[in-house]
């Protein structure tokens, strides 16, 4: 989603403002869609009615092409909402020999993110021995804080003067912040 408005306006001949103001939107989501449930296969957690499916099992070393089933959440369960909003004003002078425009500009950052990295859970065998005695190598479940809001703001400022020493001969002279 975009919104932007600008407003034009002639103090007289020789000097203009400019003032603009924008809001951007973007949100994304993430949900997986889980065939297989844990019950399916005699396992219980807690959180099955918030996060359905099944939690990654897998079968073989880390690092190798090791058979998985399942997902643990990771990049599925997920939702993000980023915003910006911007103003800028810029005032345009016309003095003599010199054209001067000075203005300056906020943007505000916003994004949120809802990341349930894990809440599945995930199940680790080495081999598939181990997997048929039920020797467990490792296993994470998460849980905590999830949300994340990351906040930040941009300003600027400019001054510039293009001088005109000749009919021949331009100057372009500015500052930036």
């Amino acid at each position: 989603r975009l919104l932007s408005v600008q407003h034009l306006h002639i103090l007289d001949a020789k000097t203009v403002n400019e003032a603009r103001a924008g809001y951007n939107f973007i949100r994304g989501n993430s949900l997986g869609i889980e065939t297989f449930k844990d019950s399916g296969f005699g396992i219980k957690r807690a959180n099955a009615n918030d996060f359905p499916g099944l939690g990654s099992i897998r079968i073989g070393p880390t690092g190798t092409n090791a058979v998985a089933i399942g997902n643990a959440g990771t990049n599925i369960d997920a939702s993000n909402s980023q915003s910006s909003t911007t103003l800028v004003d810029i005032l345009s002078l016309i003095r003599g020999r010199h054209s001067v425009r000075l203005g300056g500009g906020l943007i505000y950052y916003r994004n949120t993110l809802n990341a349930n990295n894990n809440r599945r859970g995930t199940i680790v065998f080495q081999s598939f021995n181990n997997f048929l005695i039920g020797a467990v190598n490792n296993s994470v479940y998460a849980d905590g804080i999830n949300i994340r809001v990351l906040r930040a703001t941009d300003y600027s400022f400019f001054v510039q003067d293009d001088w005109k020493l000749s009919s021949r001969l331009t100057l372009n002279l500015g500052l930036r912040y």
